[in-house]
């Protein structure tokens, strides 16, 4: 597992990374400062994901995405 910690930012932000069947599952904490908007993107995918929205500890959201039909959510 990766975790990467963003940091406080304000607009977009792009990350690139892989997945393997060595290290499934990648981590990314940002915090967001005020009320807003959450746009995520997906693509590039071989296989589905599962993404999770937390905040602090509770679980906001969770989006299966499939490999063949990526998409973008909003929160």
């Amino acid at each position: 597992m990766s975790s990467i910690e963003i940091g406080a930012f304000n607009g977009s932000y792009s990350y690139t990374d892989g997945v393997t069947g060595l290290e499934p599952t990648d981590i990314y904490q940002l915090p967001l400062l005020e009320p807003g908007n959450l746009r995520l993107s997906l693509g590039g995918l071989s296989a589905p994901v599962a993404v999770e929205v937390w905040d602090k500890e509770t679980l906001l959201r969770t989006v299966e995405i499939d490999a063949n039909n990526p998409e973008a959510f909003n929160l």
